[in-house]
């Protein structure tokens, strides 16, 4: 498959079987730093580091492309190049190579891709290959059923140079695609310093020998440049399985079926030549027959597939071990010359069982198997040779319980038998039983780290080999069985991917470990262990554990990689939902702040910069939330997008930067105006550039360093623009420019943060999370800080841009208009005038202003939303709560409203347009109204915009009827309020008729407007009445009307007449007999009374000069002498007479009190006008007591309050000294009290209108409170006091009267006398109707 091309010259230098060194034709291989070994002679002990696991594991690769067999592709012979530069092995082993793209990097090891990989593997990813690599000679090998490839591994350059890559053909029989494929491996170097090469045919078991790769590569027709041969007694079935380089004895091959063979590529003489050896164990005694028979045909069959390892070496010979997967091991002694022999052969799967039953005690006998040994470093001698104290082996070994399989490592000693001493459980990885491995795990030790690491067919396990120092601290925490596990971590491929490891070699350094590896599909991997170096660690210091963090970025910042086959978002780990939440918001902050080790200090361009730490942090967010939803809370997500919507307004910030700074340097101006605000911005709110570094570009470097800080620099860009003029930038054109430039930053920033949270709340699990413009309507949690957009600094400093703008527009807009000639321009310091700045550049910040109110409205809302939040968790008085939240709100919207009206007078139809988005109907009616001043106002004084205006004016009021349709009741209230403010009330009727739904709207409104104590009632009836013909509705408006009316009782009466009738209407329209109207009836009765007691007393004062002197002789008048004595009930008194003046409705308890305080005064008119209220009064009073619709015991209290009075208006103990008094004297001076006639008056209505009777004892008054809590209701707090006190001597006095007047007995004496006055008067009234009535029928 990596064939020939037939267009290149093939090379025709002759074929020499032992080319000479130094040919120009040759290859030179570089040659390695060769150091004298310093390892101790040991059976175990390998040739070198390289050898030991260079073949090892070049299982047979079988498999298809996507079902379908590949095709061959035709080889390219490549020209080979000369002598190669001697590199160094160390340089070669040592870390990444340049260029490698890094796929996995933390604190314990790091995975890179190599660069280099020749064309042929890279474009054709699903060939089938197997894979061999050199870390001695610093090449690959990879071969396909009938091809070969090598080249240079540790190149830098991602495709090596044609004069670096070897290809051709294998002399193999074909081979389908199912086959195995073929083994390999490099020789020795021959004389001429380059290495051989041994294929091996897995399948037909065909051996090919080049002495050298030049050999091999340059194949002349007609001449053999390899030696071939072939295994004996192949077996149907049976295949290579791998091929481990054992020189100097040669190699060792591992068929299927578990015979070992060994194979030679020189005779004894040295010279070139293919021999194969099985490696058969003849057990000694006397079998007879059948034993013979069995060591003739079964002693070189071991279960499965053996497993190979070389050991020590000496001059032509080498030790080799041989294991099986049931653990049995053994040891053999190979020689080029004279034959093979094994030392001891032993098994071991009890030791091993035994162990595994402390690990896992609670399982049934698990499925135990052997995957793999390792030799450790010890003498050099000969194993029957050995001490007592036998060499170390580590054994890697699966058990399989259930459909789980797990792995263990096992530390052994190994002599004629075996020795546990150690089981080091893999814990990061584990298999499943049902899942197929084709690839058998390998093991590899590093001879100087204590690490291990174990390559499976889809993952490498990296294993910490580090033991505890004895110590008091180890020795307890090993008792309570607390002691740290050893650092253990994997890296998986990518589930159902075609990668898979090929191959791989251990390579290693003084100073690290590190694995290197093919993968199908992909290429060369290095994996490098950064693991502590020393063999003993204290437990103190023992805190080797992969984070949570640690694991989160490799997923973040490497798991994103395009083509990465690592799948490092797998979780193999638990961590705490805490540890998660921490390490995201750690790695957020730090991406934002670019002080992850993983972001690059700078980029080409400052832009990639940002879009790659953009990338990182979406990144973060949709792995955490795929991978750890539930340790990432609601306030951690909230946190994430905050920190995220940072950066992505520093991307718009530099957006519009990079377009500002185009335009600079300029002649008049240093620096654009971001650059400005930097160098004001304190360091502690951003990480100051050094110079001394090279950081001179404060922009890009507040970029990299200190987006997190971007609230502050909106502030600081608002802060400085006071700071233009103490620092000498007073140029209004520049003024002017920086202002633009202030607005256009501050614009971008927040349209970007708040897109930001829109676009991306679903990425960062907060789709269930509604936002509106960007602004979360629930409010972001009070549990974290405040977020940026709204935090009191910007906040406050956004709503200064506003004022600031509109005050530079103020001071030159009519100047640059024409409006204003005289205005005095600034001077720069020679005393020469600036000019104004452009007519253009203001009308661009005016076309700015909406959009930064817009914007200004957002952070104000959220503003709200959080101190609404802020205020449920603090505060827990409810009423408090209620008044702070709408004292927020208030304030809210004064701040919007204040804003729209300012940037009006610059941009007037912007902010009309704005108000509408705001859905600002009050905003909205008052800008519209203004418009229409304006417009109107500019009409008039020039004609030449007459129609121009008007085509506006049309406009708007088409819009405004617009307006009902798509803002409904929200419009309505706020026009019609506007008219009712504007005294419009008869247009408000009239626009209430154009349509059905402006009379559902105006009749809402009405109702609404009532509710929230607007006095419109007088409006809604007639709406009631003429737009809808609701009288029932108009009735119960007028009621609420009339029980309103605090201004003129003549409108209350009338009202009272009006609801009455609109009651008469609804039965009448609604077919129904008409229902009583007393409560009307009575209603007009107490407004009558106080109709006629203001006519007694108005009478009085005749024509006065003024209100002040109507109100002065009232007084004198009516409150000079019985209130003289009582102050609380005077200031009452002269209140009511007042209020009468002005014709004020007065209440029932009013009225009563001004019947029973004022003064009796005769009446001053004419006869026939009088009102019949002097001698009346507390009659009167009980009468409207009784019209008045008030509870039962309040009503009590009143009238016993109008008889206490009526009793104490005389002075009883006079009356009482009858002494030279004849009867007819103390008749008539009881019959002239006031009490007498009250009593007598309320007999007299009793039998004319059957009014109910309610009389009150003296003593049953005195027996009540003088001043009972439902006649205190109507007083304010600090009156109640003088009134309570003038109360009190009214009741003294009537107990006096009681006491020592005999008022009870006088009270009884009364009302008997008036009863028969009353019956008199009645049968006297009757005989006069008699008398009358006979007269008429005389007449007649």
């Amino acid at each position: 498959m990596f064939s020939p091309d037939a267009s290149r010259i093939q090379s025709l230098r002759p074929k020499r079987t032992r080319p000479a060194s130094g040919s120009e034709d040759s290859i030179k291989i570089p040659q390695a730093k060769r150091k004298r070994s310093a390892l101790r002679r040991d059976t175990f002990e390998p040739l070198a580091e390289a050898s030991l696991n260079e073949i090892a594991g070049r299982e047979a690769v079988e498999g298809k492309s996507n079902g379908h067999v590949t095709p061959s592709a035709h080889s390219k012979e490549l020209t080979l190049r000369g002598a190669k530069k001697p590199e160094k092995r160390s340089d070669r082993a040592a870390g990444t190579a340049s260029g490698a793209l890094t796929l996995s990097n933390n604190d314990f090891y790091n995975v890179a891709q190599l660069p280099s990989l020749p064309e042929q593997i890279r474009n054709r990813p699903t060939i089938p290959y197997s894979c061999i690599i050199s870390p001695e000679y610093g090449y690959a090998l990879a071969l396909t059923h009938s091809d070969a490839i090598i080249w240079p591994y540790n190149s830098s350059a991602s495709t090596p140079s044609s004069r670096d890559v070897i290809t051709f053909k294998l002399p193999f029989p074909p081979a389908s695609v199912d086959d195995p494929l073929p083994l390999a491996t490099f020789t020795a170097k021959s004389a001429s310093g380059e290495p051989g090469i041994v294929a091996v045919s897995a399948k037909w078991g065909k051996i090919v020998y080049w002495e050298t790769i030049t050999n091999a590569s340059s194949l002349i027709p007609g001449q053999n440049a390899n030696v071939q041969g072939s295994i004996p007694g192949m077996l149907s079935g049976e295949a290579v399985e791998e091929l481990v380089n054992a020189e100097p004895s040669g190699f060792i091959l591992s068929l299927r079926h578990g015979r070992v063979a060994h194979l030679t590529i020189r005779d004894q003489m040295g010279r070139p030549g293919i021999g194969v050896q099985f490696l058969r164990r003849y057990t000694s005694g006397t079998g007879g027959i059948l034993g013979s028979i069995r060591n003739v045909f079964g002693a070189d069959r071991r279960k499965g597939t053996p497993i190979v390892k070389a050991g020590g070496s000496r001059k032509g010979q080498r030790d080799v071990v041989v294991a099986t997967e049931d653990a049995d091991l053994e040891f053999w002694n190979t020689n080029l010359s004279v034959g093979n022999s094994l030392e001891t052969s032993f098994n071991f799967k009890e030791e091993i069982v035994e162990a595994l039953r402390t690990i896992i005690p609670d399982t049934p006998q698990p499925q135990f198997k052997v995957l793999d040994v390792e030799l450790s470093a010890g003498p050099s001698t000969a194993l029957s040779r050995r001490g007592s104290h036998g060499a170390p082996m580590m054994v890697l070994a699966s058990a399989s319980v259930d459909d789980q399989t797990k792995y263990y490592m096992i530390e052994m000693v190994v002599d004629e038998g075996a020795k546990v001493k150690v089981v080091h459980p893999i814990n990061c990885y584990s298999t499943k039983v049902s899942e197929q491995q084709s690839w058998r795990p390998r093991l590899c030790v590093a001879r100087n780290q204590p690490v291990a690491f174990i390559l499976f067919e889809t993952a490498i396990v990296i294993f910490s080999l580090a033991k505890i120092k004895e110590s008091p601290s180890s020795q307890l925490m090993m008792e309570r069985h607390t002691l740290p596990e050893p650092f253990q971590d994997s890296v998986t491929f990518q589930d159902g991917a075609i990668y898979r490891v090929l191959g791989y070699v251990l390579e290693t350094s003084e100073k690290q470990a590190s694995v290197v590896f093919g993968v199908q599909g992909f290429g060369i991997v290095r994996m490098v262990s950064h693991l502590r170096g020393n063999d003993e660690v204290d437990v103190e210091d023992l805190n080797d554990r992969i984070s949570g963090k640690s694991k989160v970025e490799q997923a973040v910042f490497f798991g994103s990689i395009k083509q990465n086959p690592l799948d490092l978002k797998n979780i193999s780990q638990i961590f705490s939902a805490k540890e998660i939440a921490a390490a995201a918001l750690e790695i957020s902050s730090e991406i934002l702040s670019s002080t992850s080790k993983h972001i690059p200090k700078s980029a080409p361009s400052i832009d990639m910069h940002l879009r790659l730490r953009a990338k990182a942090l979406s990144d973060l967010a949709q792995h955490v939330m795929q991978y750890y939803p539930s340790a990432i809370c609601r306030n951690v997500r909230f946190q994430l997008l905050l920190n995220a919507e940072k950066l992505a307004a520093a991307q718009a910030v530099w957006k519009v930067q990079e377009e500002i700074q185009r335009k600079y340097p300029q002649e008049d101006r240093e620096m654009p105006y971001l650059d400005f605000t930097l160098r004001a911005l304190h360091e502690s709110r951003q990480k100051y550039p050094d110079p001394e570094k090279g950081e001179k570009d404060r922009v890009r470097h507040w970029l990299i360093n200190s987006v997190d800080n971007v609230g502050h620099l909106m502030s600081e860009l608002i802060s400085c623009i006071p700071e233009l003029e103490p620092m000498q930038v007073t140029d209004p054109r520049i003024v002017a420019d920086y202002l633009k430039e202030a607005v256009d930053l501050w614009i971008a920033s927040y349209t970007a943060a708040f897109k930001f949270r829109e676009d991306n709340a679903l990425l960062y699990g907060l789709g269930d999370e509604v936002f509106k413009e960007g602004v979360l309507v629930s409010g972001f949690p009070v549990e974290i800080p405040h977020p940026w957009t709204s935090a009191p600094e910007p906040f406050r400093f956004g709503q200064r841009l506003i004022y600031d703008i509109c005050k530079f527009l103020t001071e030159w807009w009519d100047h640059t208009q024409g409006k204003s000639k005289k205005k005095k321009m600034p001077t720069d310091l020679n005393g020469k005038l600036y000019e104004a700045p452009s007519k253009s550049v203001l009308k661009e910040l005016a076309a700015r202003l909406p959009t930064e109110v817009e914007l200004f409205s957002r952070i104000t809302e959220e503003e709200f939303i959080q101190a609404e939040c802020h205020l449920k968790v603090v505060e827990k008085d409810a009423e408090v709560l209620k008044d702070e939240l709408k004292n927020l709100k208030d304030e809210k919207r004064d701040r919007l409203n204040k804003a729209l009206e300012v940037i009006s007078h610059f941009n007037m139809p912007g902010a009309i347009h704005l108000a509408e988005k705001l859905q600002n109907c009050g905003m909205l009616v008052a800008l519209h109204y203004a418009y229409y001043s304006r417009l109107t106002a500019e009409a008039e004084a020039n004609p030449l915009l007459k129609d121009a205006n008007l085509r506006i004016i049309t406009e708007m009021q088409n819009q405004a009827e617009k307006y009902f349709d798509k803002f409904g009741k929200s419009w309505a209230w706020a026009s019609f309020s506007q008219m009712i403010e504007d005294d419009e009330c008869g247009n408000l009727l009239v626009k209430g008729q154009e349509d059905e739904k402006k009379q559902q709207f105006l009749a809402w409104f009405f109702k609404k407007a009532q509710k929230f104590g607007q006095k419109v009632g007088k409006l809604s009836w007639i709406h009631d009445v003429i737009g809808s013909g609701n009288y029932g509705r108009a009735e119960r408006t007028l009621q609420d009307v009339a029980a309103e009316e605090m201004v003129d009782v003549w409108n209350k009466k009338t009202e009272l007449a009006l609801a009455k009738l609109a009651g008469l209407a609804a039965d009448e329209d609604a077919n129904r007999p008409p229902r009583s109207t007393e409560r009307y009836d009575r209603e007009l009765s107490i407004i009558d009374i106080q109709e006629r007691v203001s006519q007694h007393i108005m009478a009085t004062v005749g024509a006065a000069v003024d209100e002040k002197a109507a109100f002065d002789l009232t007084t004198e008048n009516f409150a000079s002498r019985l209130v003289r004595d009582t102050p609380g009930l005077k200031r009452q008194l002269k209140q009511i007479l007042k209020s009468l003046i002005h014709q004020t409705p007065l209440t029932i308890e009013e009225m009563v009190d001004l019947l029973t305080l004022m003064d009796a005064v005769e009446w001053i008119g004419m006869p026939e006008e009088d009102p019949e209220v002097c001698g009346q009064e507390f009659a009167i009073a009980l009468r409207i007591v009784d019209f008045a619709d008030l509870p039962d015991h309040k009503q009590d209290d009143l009238r016993a309050l109008i008889w206490r009075r009526a009793m104490i208006r005389d002075n009883w103990l006079m009356i009482n000294d009858t002494s030279g008094k004849d009867d007819q004297w103390v008749q008539s001076e009881m019959q002239q009290t006031s009490l007498f006639r009250t009593i007598q008056r309320v007999f007299l209505l009793e039998h004319s209108e059957g009014a109910t009777i309610h009389l009150f004892t003296p003593h049953e008054i005195l027996g009540r409170e003088a001043f009972p809590s439902t006649l205190q209701e109507r007083h304010a707090h600090n009156e109640l006091e003088g009134v309570r006190k003038d109360m009190d001597k009214e009741q003294a006095k009537l107990k006096k009267f009681v006491e020592k007047g005999r008022l009870e007995d006088h009270y009884n004496g009364l009302v008997t006398a008036a009863r028969r006055s009353v019956r008199d008067i009645v049968d006297q009234d009757g005989e006069q109707m008699a008398q009358e009535a006979t007269t008429e029928s005389i007449e007649q």
